[in-house]
């Protein structure tokens, strides 16, 4: 994954230090190796450090941070006065699993985030931690990868088209202490027309799902409408590409190209759209392809059901042929996907599964297609593995600890299609 890396400058000015992180934090190009050998680059934004516990929630109790100010909403929600930031979830996965300093962070560049037209600093926060300090860059990068992974509407600021800036200072009797105020590094002068595009695509996307229907209904639905609509992107895309985004995925890529994404453009649409329908849904990287040797990165979703997470992997069970077969073959193909239920449970095969079936799935029997001619099938073992925090260095991802482990099974596809669940 090609990454921004954080770039530092320091400023010395009698008493006051300027600390620059110009850039919101690393971006990495991701190679996804997709079933049937296909490839792609993606890209994802990323941030910080921290100890809480994998998918915990659990919260610190150091108090080295605390406001100055104006005081935050402190839910990780977005304050626009624009009226074009309209991310409807409840809310945010990884604001929850920060610790109080860590979600103060978040907050404050929240807050920068929210106005893409302004470059003007904002309220101060204080902090313990010498912003030229490692421990303040782990922070930093941690929070980063929180607040792009919540956000999917900040398509922007993950490609890379602005970044933050801090300024910091500490006076001579507050030793131990530094007040630090955030601000853009630049304007982003298509806020106004790709917000409205972008939040009119979504408009019209859930203008036909029932959203009044149980949540497992209305995740299946958008996944179904979702990868009906997106076609696979240009592997060779720039990491600074729309494809790598929701706006990508739901109105156009880079080169113009209709509804065009790439691994992380499918994740962040789908967790876009279920936030907007209230449904908890994140994003999760790490690495994935036929074994562990041939894997390559990638990016995929974790959702929430009646509180038991599930994996979802979107670009994958967007399924095309790749391979050429003799014509014996291709007949018996085109009998499996003309078979509405069977091509329609290979399409899901990555849809609401546990952790333990997506790292490492092997498809039985049940998965091929008899025919008179024979059988075939679709589907290879593959493996999903997801980045380990302790490799952030390497990997760029600084949440890695955070996702939770999905062991959900009551509303697996073959479940919801047998109606064998109750809503």
């Amino acid at each position: 994954m090609k990454i921004l890396r954080t770039l530092l400058s320091i400023i010395l000015c009698s008493v006051l230090l300027g600390l620059i992180f110009s850039e919101a934090g690393l971006r990495r190009q991701i190679e996804e190796l997709l079933p049937l050998e296909r490839t792609t680059d993606t890209e994802a934004g990323t941030g910080g450090t921290g100890s809480a516990p994998a998918g915990s929630g659990q919260n610190g109790n150091n108090p080295d941070t605390e406001n100055s100010g104006e005081e935050a909403d402190g839910n990780g929600k977005p304050r626009d006065a624009s009226g074009l930031l309209l991310n409807r979830a409840p809310s945010f996965y990884y604001y929850s699993c920060l610790t109080p300093e860590e979600q103060a962070l978040y907050d404050l560049l929240l807050e920068a985030a929210s106005d893409p037209m302004s470059t003007e600093e904002g309220r101060g926060l204080q902090t313990g931690l010498d912003p030229g300090g490692e421990d303040f860059h782990e922070r930093f990068m941690r929070v980063c990868d929180a607040l792009l992974y919540d956000h999917p509407e900040f398509f922007w600021l993950y490609q890379g088209q602005s970044g933050f800036q801090f300024s910091y200072f500490s006076l001579p009797d507050a030793a131990g202490s530094w007040t630090i105020h955030a601000s853009l590094t630049k304007e982003w002068s298509e806020y106004g027309s790709k917000m409205a595009l972008f939040n009119a695509a979504v408009s019209d996307f859930l203008s036909d799902i029932d959203t009044e229907a149980p949540d497992a209904a209305v995740a299946m639905a958008i996944h179904d409408k979702l990868i009906d609509m997106v076609s696979y992107g240009d592997t060779s895309a720039a990491a600074s590409d729309d494809s790598h985004t929701a706006f990508g995925a739901l109105v156009a890529d880079s080169s113009g190209n209709p509804c065009t994404a790439v691994c992380d453009g499918y994740a962040f649409a789908y967790e876009y759209l279920l936030q907007q329908c209230g449904i908890p849904c994140t994003m999760v990287f790490g690495y994935a392809g036929k074994n562990g040797e041939e894997a390559s990165r990638h990016a995929w979703n974790l959702v929430c059901l009646d509180g038991e997470w599930y994996e979802v992997d979107p670009t994958w069970n967007d399924r095309e042929i790749w391979r050429e077969y003799d014509e014996e073959a291709w007949l018996l193909l085109d009998d499996a996907m003309n078979d509405t239920r069977y091509w329609n449970r290979i399409r899901h095969y990555l849809f609401n599964v546990t952790t333990e079936t997506i790292t490492c799935f092997n498809p039985d029997d049940s998965w091929r297609y008899e025919g008179a001619g024979g059988w075939v099938t679709f589907l290879e073992s593959s493996v999903h593995i997801r980045f380990e925090y302790k490799e952030r260095a390497e990997t760029g991802d600084y949440v890695a600890d955070l996702p939770p482990v999905a062991t959900g099974t009551r509303y697996s596809y073959d479940m919801l299609v047998n109606n064998d669940w109750t809503p």
